[in-house]
């Protein structure tokens, strides 16, 4: 017999290549085990009306999903986008509510604790959803890219959309890696990005008008000292057409913030100006990937700046 790991690689494969699930199931009741495991573990949603369809049949008392999600991802294009977290919502609320759901792990204020939600698609001005999502969903990881592909340099998680990702994101107590790409900070926002106790990684790619002095106030704050690094990639101060941000700009936004005794970093130890620019140092990795044919900040790709 072989190691349950391989027989769940060789099944997940099959899935993958649209084998039918019941076929496999009646094999025996181990193949029957993993296949369930590999459905429903890790839910991926590649449409609006599949994730609807996915609620409406499981939200009754009557059909019960066999076992709880550890992963969440969905991959949707097109104008539906702007729907997905009143969906997803519905689906956090109707499916896996119940606190006593086949064991599902929970965060201390019941909602449902997942490992990851991955999110491929695009933000909207007049979305006023998305804070929805942190009311029934704790999560380890998040991640959010934009649809195209990784060549072409596009704004998917609009400015108007990032007060409330940011307010979202503060809430989710047990995150440790934070990805987001394709997203425009905005001039005239006041946000700043979430300061999350139990955040270890941060990932940034493809941002425009991003301030050295978020990034700076992020690694400084007296919350985030179990952070472990923050990766910023293709991260441009204004427009794409500017200069990236790299990490001399951060060391110096740093300066600024010690010399100043700023608000949210005067109750640190990070006071001195060497120690906060040695922490900026260790912690903050920027890397430049995707360059343009022509003109713009012309940097190797994979080096780092």
């Amino acid at each position: 017999m072989l190691p349950i790991d391989i027989y769940h690689e060789i099944l997940r494969e099959s899935l993958c290549k649209n084998i039918s699930p019941t076929a496999l199931s009646l094999v025996c009741s181990l193949f029957h085990d993993i296949v369930q495991q590999v459905l429903y573990t890790y839910l991926r949603f590649k449409s609006r009306s599949q994730l609807i369809l996915f609620t409406l049949t499981y939200r009754t008392n009557s059909t019960k999903i066999p076992l709880p999600p550890r992963r969440i991802g969905l991959d949707i294009l097109g104008n539906d986008s702007h729907l997905v977290f009143a969906d997803l919502y519905d689906l956090f609320s109707g499916c896996f509510s119940d606190p006593l759901f086949h064991g599902a792990n929970v965060d201390e204020s019941g909602r449902l604790l997942l490992d990851e939600l991955s999110l491929r698609l695009n933000s909207h001005a007049f979305d006023r959803k998305l804070d929805m999502i942190y009311t029934s969903l704790s999560l380890i990881r998040f991640r959010w890219t934009g649809p195209d592909p990784p060549h072409h340099f596009s704004i998917a998680i609009v400015p108007p959309a990032i007060p409330r990702l940011f307010s979202a994101l503060s809430r989710y107590t047990c995150l440790e890696d934070l990805e987001l790409s394709h997203l425009a900070i905005g001039v005239d926002t006041a946000s700043q990005l979430p300061v999350i106790p139990s955040l270890r990684r941060v990932h940034l790619g493809q941002i425009i008008l991003l301030s050295p002095l978020m990034i700076a106030r992020l690694i400084l704050h007296p919350a985030t000292s179990e952070l472990e690094t923050v990766t910023l990639v293709d991260a441009y101060r204004e427009s794409i057409w500017g200069p990236r941000l790299r990490g001399i700009d951060v060391e110096r936004a740093a300066e600024a913030l010690t010399q100043t005794g700023a608000e949210d970093v005067k109750n640190s130890s990070l006071l001195d100006v060497e120690h906060a620019k040695t922490l900026i140092k260790t912690k903050l990795r920027c890397e430049a990937k995707t360059e343009r044919i022509i003109g713009g900040d012309r940097v190797d790709a994979g080096i780092l700046i």
